[in-house]
Formats: structure tokens, C-alpha cells, sequence
């Protein structure tokens, strides 16, 4: 069996921008946390990641420089101290009702995973007995992993039904290379790069009125609200749409024949439009997941195998940074704009050709190095106004032995070039739509204000009183 499944492999040139991107310093990592139904212990959750890490070894790597390029390969062992953290005597803090503050999320996104080195590349954040967050590095993974982490993990628990006490101690080994890798069943996930057409095919097909490339006339691109700096600090504020809101939202998205998602950024923009002033269009960016192209037809034939299990989850990192939406200042609602948007939105979801928007660094980087050239821009302007990620909706089974989870919340940093202000979604049927906004709260000198708790408020009320316009 061992012959046959991937151990390890070389990274792609995709793969190979999200490690530059982290060696760089230029982004942190990003985290889902849920709340379980049954009380988690260190017995039972070192039996469960044993078993997680033996399913899904990707977990179990990091990356390293070997003659002609980089790979990802299992470390020499993992460790329960490696990967476990007990924050529970701060339960107060970072707990509120049962859903992690934003000192929780500060917290959280103080992690720096260092490359290169025999440890993981995640850890799992226990907040108190019911209360888990998994944070992950961007290299290998990207955000649908740390839903997708939660929903494998679930069913092991129940699988385990793992409450019996077990003597977990800080040194027990979760997974050994040497003992562990006969027994791996299966592949290593496959390199996006390979199921997509050529780097070099235009995502536009040469079209100079592409909606990315056009801007609203006689106005200049919104700047920024600082020059790029990585000496910053970051507000993650929570906004919740509980199941009946996101019902109503959700239905009359779908009787205009839009998404949620552009409806959502349309107004999120609308509500932050006091920021960007009347001079300025803002450039709005929704990041797109590529697993959709994976397919056991593409494959080559040593990844065959890999989609037999139509059950096992492809964790690996395939997420685009997504194309530009460029709105004017928006003063007053509109359908029939959200409805072009998301028309935008839909045509790049299905765009097979955006490897061609990576193409500069592809034709400049050196796969022996971390490309700290390629990195650049502190001092310069933000690259786009605003980024959203949506995890979607998240469909929790409850299992045999009663394990589910009832509510997710998913955060992430804010690279220091890119965007001002990162919206992050993530849906689940008992705690309904949660949107983590975050934002630099170093300073609000470029402001009327000293927070932009208003601006939320708005936007909460806003987009529920828009779809009912």
C-alpha cells in the first residue's frame, strides 16, 4: 500500500507563493473555532488527532528546502504538546456566552508557525470543555481546511465515542514518521496546479473591459487608510445572523437571482463608505476556492487512487485571491447593482484560467529560495479595499453517540499590503451566518471616529432591512 499513496512530494509553483508569502512575514494564519456538544478532554482529543493525523498526515508536515526545490514531508514525530493548547483558566476572557471574544481572536492570531523546522504546521486551542479552535498556517492549507478540520474531527470523536480515560501526557506521540508511515492509507492531497489549464491563458481572454479592469470613471483608486506597515494591530469584531435572519436574507437573495455573498459585500462596502470618502472607487476582492477543478479524470495516474474515497476531504491549500469588484462611492442601495456584482462573482467562480493571475510570480521566483524580493510594498498603498472569504454553509450532522457542533466562528490576519478590511463568513443551521470583520485599530487618525463599532451596527441593520425593500 505504501508504494502506492504519496508521502511526500515536491511543492507546485502555487503552493510555492503561500510558503514565500509566510517565510516573508507578510501573513500570519487563520482559524475556525466551533462549539461541541460533549465535553472535550486531553484523552479524548490526543486519541482523536492520533487518529486524524494517521488519516490525514498533511498535518503531520512541513515544508523543506532538498536538491531542486521545496517539499512537503512528514516530521519526524508529532508530539501532544507539539499541537495541544489549554486555555481554559481564561475561559473568562475569551469566552462570552459560549462564543469566543475578540480577545480570543487577538489571541489566536498571535501565531507565527515557523517553516523549515520538525514541528506542525496547526495547533488546536482549547477555550473551555465544549470550545475548540483549530489554527493553521497558510501554506499547506487554506480556510475550507479548518472547516473541513471540524467536520473530520466530529465524526472521530464519535467514531472513538473516546471518554474513557487514557493517561494522555504533554510526550505522548501523536504520530512517528518511522512507525506511522506504513500504515498511512492515503495520499498526500495533489497540487492544484495540475487540474487547471496553462499559468500562460489569459483569465480575461484579452478582454480590456474584463469587470476587474474597469474603474469608475474620474475617480482614483482608494490608497488605503495608511501607508503598508507591519507595525499594526488588528480589531476582529463579530456579527451574528441567527438562523431566521439568514433565512430571510438568504430567500429573497435567491428571488433576485443573487448571491448571499454579493449582497453581503455590496452593503458591508456601503456601511464602510464614511472611510473611503467621495473621491475614491474601492477595490473589493471575494477569495475563491479551486477545489471544484480537482477530478479524478485530470489526474495523473499515481493520484488516481486519491479520489476513490469519495468521504475523505482534499485539505490541502488551492484558495485564489479572487477578482476585483470596483465600486463607486455607494450612497444608496441598489438591486440592480448587486445584481451585476454578483453576475461578476458567478463568471469568476467558474473561470478556470486564474493561475494566470499568479503568472508574475511564477516567471520571477526561484524555488530555492523565499523571494523576499517578490515581497514588497511596505510604504506603499494597499493593493485592494476590502477581501471576503465565505466558508459557506456547513451542514453538522449529530452522530450516534450524540456528537455535533452547533455554532463556527472563523477569523484570520490581514496581510500587511493587501487588504484594509478582511469580512470572513462562515454558516452553520444552529448559530447561523457568523462575519468576523477585521481591521487595523492601531490608529484612527484618517477617521471621524475613534472605532467603527457604528459602521457594523449599520451594516447589521442594512442588510436586513434591504432585503426586505
Amino acid at each position: 500500500m505504501i508504494n502506492s499513496i504519496v508521502i511526500q512530494r515536491p511543492l507546485s509553483v502555487y503552493e510555492n507563493f503561500f510558503r514565500c508569502r509566510t517565510a516573508n512575514r507578510f501573513y500570519k494564519t487563520f482559524q475556525v473555532a466551533s462549539t461541541y456538544s460533549k465535553p472535550l478532554t486531553r484523552d479524548n482529543l490526543a486519541a482523536a488527532l492520533r487518529r486524524f493525523l494517521l488519516d490525514y498526515h498533511l498535518f503531520a508536515c512541513n515544508v523543506f528546502l532538498e536538491e531542486g526545490g521545496y517539499v512537503m514531508k512528514p516530521i519526524d514525530r508529532v508530539m501532544f504538546d507539539d499541537v495541544f493548547v489549554d486555555r481554559s483558566q481564561d475561559s473568562e476572557t475569551f469566552l462570552h456566552k459560549g462564543v469566543i471574544t475578540e480577545a480570543a481572536m487577538t489571541w489566536l492570531n498571535h501565531y507565527q508557525f515557523d517553516l523549515y523546522v520538525q514541528k506542525p504546521l496547526f495547533k488546536v486551542v482549547l477555550f473551555d470543555p465544549y470550545t475548540l479552535s483549530v489554527v493553521l498556517d497558510h501554506t499547506l492549507f487554506d480556510g475550507v481546511t479548518a472547516s473541513s478540520f471540524h467536520e473530520v474531527f466530529l465524526k472521530i470523536l464519535d467514531d472513538l465515542d473516546a471518554d474513557a480515560a487514557l493517561g494522555c501526557n504533554n510526550n505522548d506521540v501523536l504520530f512517528s514518521k518511522e512507525e506511522d508511515t506504513p500504515h498511512l492509507t492515503h495520499s498526500l492531497p495533489p497540487p492544484i496546479d495540475d487540474y487547471l489549464p496553462s499559468w500562460d491563458l489569459d483569465y480575461s481572454d484579452g478582454d480590456p473591459n474584463y469587470y476587474d479592469k474597469v474603474t469608475p470613471p474620474g475617480l482614483k483608486k482608494f490608497p488605503g487608510r495608511f501607508p503598508n506597515s507591519t507595525n499594526h494591530t488588528l480589531a476582529f469584531k463579530l456579527t451574528n445572523f441567527p438562523p431566521s435572519e439568514l433565512r430571510m436574507m438568504l430567500a429573497r437573495s435567491k428571488q433576485e437571482g443573487v448571491t448571499l455573498t454579493a449582497y453581503l459585500q455590496y452593503v458591508l462596502v456601503m456601511s464602510f463608505q464614511p472611510v473611503f470618502g467621495d473621491t475614491y472607487y474601492t477595490v473589493n476582492k471575494v477569495a475563491i476556492a479551486l477545489r471544484r477543478y480537482f477530478s479524478k479524470d485530470k489526474a495523473p495516474p499515481h493520484y488516481k487512487h486519491y479520489f476513490d474515497d469519495l468521504e475523505y476531504k482534499n485539505m490541502g491549500v488551492s484558495a485564489n485571491l479572487g477578482l476585483a469588484q470596483n465600486y463607486p462611492p455607494l450612497k444608496k442601495f441598489s438591486w440592480d447593482d448587486v445584481k451585476k456584482a454578483s453576475g461578476n462573482l458567478a463568471a469568476a467562480v467558474k473561470n478556470e484560467k486564474l493561475l494566470n493571475m499568479s503568472v508574475k510570480f511564477r516567471d520571477s521566483y526561484n524555488p530555492l529560495t523565499d523571494n523576499e524580493g517578490f515581497f514588497t510594498g511596505i510604504g506603499g498603498n494597499k493593493s485592494e479595499t476590502s477581501k471576503l472569504s465565505n466558508l459557506g454553509f456547513i451542514k453538522i450532522p449529530e452522530y450516534k453517540h450524540g456528537w455535533t457542533i452547533s455554532n463556527m466562528i472563523f477569523s484570520q490576519d490581514v496581510s500587511a499590503v493587501t487588504s484594509d478590511f478582511m469580512f470572513n463568513f462562515i454558516s452553520t443551521p444552529e448559530g447561523g451566518l457568523n462575519i468576523v470583520t477585521s481591521y487595523y485599530n492601531h490608529s484612527f487618525e484618517d477617521c471621524e471616529v475613534d472605532n467603527f463599532d457604528s459602521f457594523l451596527e449599520n451594516f447589521r441593520s442594512n442588510a436586513l432591512k434591504y432585503c426586505q425593500l
